[in-house]
């Protein structure tokens, strides 16, 4: 009914057993989707945005990256879209 895998199903319900709605809404525990880019691809796009400012590359008048830019830069990239939230919890830092 809510198109999740059947781990994630099974890690919500144990959740929300051990604590409730409050451990259930806690947004630290990850899914078992995939990520859209590859390791190699995330460390590519690290290096491109320590390197370069958004200006640089032509993607934006800014001198620094935010997820609004950097969404539609993996769109043309690396051709696939990712939500602003997902791209903040990538390992960039």
């Amino acid at each position: 009914m809510l198109s999740l895998c059947r781990q994630s199903e099974a890690l919500y319900v144990s959740l929300f057993n051990e604590g409730g709605l409050d451990l259930l809404l806690d947004r630290k525990h990850p899914s078992c989707r995939e990520p859209f880019l590859t390791a190699e691809q995330q460390q590519e796009l690290k290096q491109i945005i320590l390197t370069y400012t958004p200006a640089k590359l032509g993607w934006n008048i800014a001198s620094s990256w935010n997820t609004r830019i950097i969404q539609p830069y993996i769109r043309e990239r690396y051709g696939g879209t990712m939500s602003r939230e997902g791209i903040r919890k990538l390992r960039l830092s």
